[in-house]
């Protein structure tokens, strides 16, 4: 299914942003000269994330079948929910 693949590789792209931006372009702690500031766990958690998304976009690319292309959307959708709730609730700033 030509559909899937193209979410699929959106979704590779999407994760992977989430994943490297908080490391090099959407900068979420400062340097604390040692200390461990609480927004270490915030980048933390949004890299996991995003290295989840890339992950399912992998695997939707690779999944041929009906289920995926039912399943997946649900499991984007949660995942986002997630990405906005990460600074917020998740791991708060």
């Amino acid at each position: 299914m030509v559909i899937n693949r193209i979410s699929g590789v959106l979704t590779i792209i999407m994760g992977a942003l989430m994943a490297i931006g908080p490391l090099t372009f959407a900068h979420v702690c400062n340097d604390m000269s040692g200390s461990v500031p609480a927004c270490h766990e915030t980048r933390t958690t949004a890299i996991i994330l995003g290295l989840i998304i890339v992950i399912l976009g992998l695997a939707l690319c690779l999944f041929k079948s009906r289920i995926a292309g039912k399943i997946f959307p649900i499991l984007f959708i949660i995942a986002g929910i997630a990405g906005v709730l990460v600074p917020t609730v998740i791991a708060p700033v």
